[in-house]
């Protein structure tokens, strides 16, 4: 993951070389809220977490520039 966030819903069995949780903003979660109900079906937007359920998940800058004492990481990542 390079510069992307995103919202999962459900559980999240890894999260990779360079991707990081990060707490979810109110103003984030009510933005999830009103997209899940614009976009699905009431009856199925009651079967899903809600939008402060979600998981925030963004790129964890370490990968973005080489540096020679990161070389193991890299090679993770690899």
């Amino acid at each position: 993951m390079y510069a992307t966030t995103c919202y999962v819903g459900g559980a999240i069995g890894n999260l990779g070389t360079d991707a990081v949780a990060e707490p979810l903003a109110t103003e984030e979660a009510q933005l999830l809220d009103r997209l899940l109900a614009e976009h699905l079906p009431a009856k199925l937007r009651a079967q899903k977490p809600a939008g402060r359920d979600f998981t925030k998940v963004v790129a964890g800058r370490k990968l973005w520039n080489f540096d020679k004492h990161n070389w193991k990481t890299w090679q993770d990542a690899l």
